[in-house]
């Protein structure tokens, strides 16, 4: 749908699939993420590279999309949590960009063939920002559920998610002792569906109370945040690890589990390819301990690296969780930098 939208929410997922759908169908799309964007200089340079797609129209297709996502510092009432648990506040600088942007997306209306997406976790009603963009775009926002609401839509979402991976719940119950471990982020009930229909396999479709025991990480916290980073990086999705890790370092010390957790992944990794070539893949998972579906999962991922990365990346691990336990500032940024790296495409910059 062109013109102008504005989607925020707290629920990433939710916020995302309604963002896709707006730009589906556009000839071309240009993404600009700043879930990365942590100081003012890399803010400022996210709102001119918006501005910039904004008013450059579709070049030789028919239709322009442009997402600007994450963009976690849109004026808001409290600001986002660092590290160290202070608040980042938005600078002059910054909310004057913004308020710019703003009114020139007021006074410039964006032409048939061009949509533009704002994604946001949130952004300040009575901000300047706000009130000038609300005169144009398209405005969605999902708002925050009491925590009986918020059971029971996340409760229906599993069954909506469940159904289109082929699955069923056995019971109603069952759905419902799935959310109570999961939690209600609907991006996480989408990965542990995910996990669920890989620890099934093919020939399983429907989810038993002794299933969501057996599989079903403990959310939203840390054990979900780190399995979802890991499989980014193993994946070697930057933009999804990248997220993660941005996820996760709200919570003092995850340097420390994070560094850990990657300098697993890749031993595992490069033990499961081992065996794979030698035809041993079953006996190098018992061997881990590591169950037959994670298994298979885990050597697909091992076929994307080869030998050679997998044994520096665990190096490279195991010497930053040296540092960052030692380190007395930086850790988060350090974590980025290295998962960024691992993650880049072979022979890639």
């Amino acid at each position: 749908m062109a013109g102008v939208h504005l989607i925020t929410g707290e629920d990433d997922f939710k916020v995302s699939e309604t963002a896709k759908k707006l730009i589906a169908d556009a000839g071309s799309v240009e993404t600009i993420d700043s879930a990365a964007s942590s100081n003012a200089e890399r803010q400022l340079e996210d709102v001119a590279r918006a501005r910039e797609s904004y008013a450059t129209p579709p070049f030789l297709e028919p239709s322009k999309a442009t997402w600007w996502k994450n963009v976690w510092f849109l004026p808001r009432s409290g600001g986002r949590k660092s590290g160290d648990g202070a608040e980042q506040r938005l600078s002059a600088d910054v909310k004057a960009a913004l308020e710019s942007f703003a009114n020139f997306m007021a006074s410039s209306p964006l032409p048939g063939n061009q949509t533009f997406v704002i994604t946001a976790p949130g952004v300040l009603a009575t901000s300047v920002f706000y009130k000038t963009l609300k005169g144009v775009a398209q405005i969605a926002a999902f708002a925050e559920e009491k925590p009986r609401e918020k059971a029971e839509s996340a409760k229906a979402f599993a069954v909506e998610t469940a159904e289109a991976d082929g699955l069923k719940f056995e019971s109603d119950a069952a759905a419902a002792a799935f959310v109570a471990i999961a939690g209600t982020d609907s991006r996480t009930i989408r990965s542990e569906i995910s996990k669920m229909r890989d620890y099934l396999g093919d020939g399983e479709t429907t989810i038993r109370a002794a299933d969501i025991e057996a599989i079903t990480s403990r959310g939203p916290g840390e054990e979900t945040g780190v399995w979802r980073l890991a499989e980014a990086v193993a994946a070697r999705n930057a933009g999804a690890a990248a997220a993660a890790v941005k996820a996760l370092e709200a919570d003092g010390g995850f340097a420390v589990v994070a560094t850990n957790t990657l300098e697993r992944l890749f031993r595992q990794l490069a033990a499961l390819k081992d065996a794979a070539a030698k035809g041993k893949s079953d006996e190098a998972a018992a061997a881990m301990g590591m169950q037959p579906w994670l298994a298979r999962k885990n050597t697909g991922f091992a076929a994307k690296w080869t030998m050679a990365e997998l044994r520096a990346a665990r190096v490279r691990f195991m010497a930053l969780r040296e540092k960052v336990v030692s380190s007395s500032g930086g850790a988060d940024a350090m974590v980025l930098v290295e998962v960024l790296r691992a993650c880049r495409p072979r022979g890639g910059r």
